[in-house]
């Protein structure tokens, strides 16, 4: 017999992602920041330090590359495992804009209080991949005979029904997190994360 998980369950358990998993959605290949633009990351203990420093920037500028700000996870609602925490920021090649694919993401994750060393990772995938697992879900509400596919794009602050010939009073067209909570809580209603 299935078990039926509160929403706050459901959350805890089902929807978040590892910082390995946001690497493997961009088929991230680990490399030494040394080979690519001869500087050692190793001698630092923070991106926030690196990207501030000058022979870095020098050194990046002299091999074609820029860089972009360093993105925080705890800034933005994630669905990134509670119990852990990422920096990073991407390296493009000097002629692109931000908009295009990166070359490289340099990386930083912290879990139990304590940060990773610095890892630069080749980028092999297209990077919304990496934004997607970030802020994105998909997941499906069932109640009785009917299914409702609700999407969200800014970590289940708004979730969007997808399949709107099944709109009703209950499922609305876009639905907060409290709403969506609110109607799980009425019986025989389940949920699931599609991937």
């Amino acid at each position: 017999m299935d078990v039926i998980k509160t929403y706050d369950q459901f959350l805890k358990e089902g929807t978040f992602v590892s910082s390995n998993d946001l690497l493997r959605s961009i088929d991230a290949q680990q490399v030494l920041m040394g080979d690519i633009i001869g500087f050692n990351s190793e001698n630092f203990y923070s991106i926030d330090e690196l990207i501030k420093d000058k022979d870095f920037l020098k050194k990046l500028d002299r091999k074609g590359f820029k860089k972009n700000n360093i993105e925080y996870s705890k800034d933005c609602e994630t669905f990134l495992s509670k119990t852990s925490d990422i920096k990073f920021f991407l390296i493009f090649d000097k002629n692109d804009s931000e908009l295009d694919e990166p070359e490289y993401i340099v990386f930083q994750s912290q879990k139990g209080g304590r940060w990773s060393p610095i890892v630069t990772y080749k980028v092999n995938e297209n990077i919304k991949k990496f934004y997607d697992d970030l802020s994105s879900k998909t997941i499906e509400i069932k109640r009785g005979d009917k299914n409702y596919i609700y999407r969200t794009s800014n970590a289940g602050n708004d979730w969007k029904l997808q399949n709107i010939q099944n709109k009703t009073n209950d499922f609305k067209d876009v639905m907060s997190n409290d709403e969506i909570k609110n109607q799980l809580n009425d019986g025989g209603t389940t949920i699931s994360v599609i991937p």
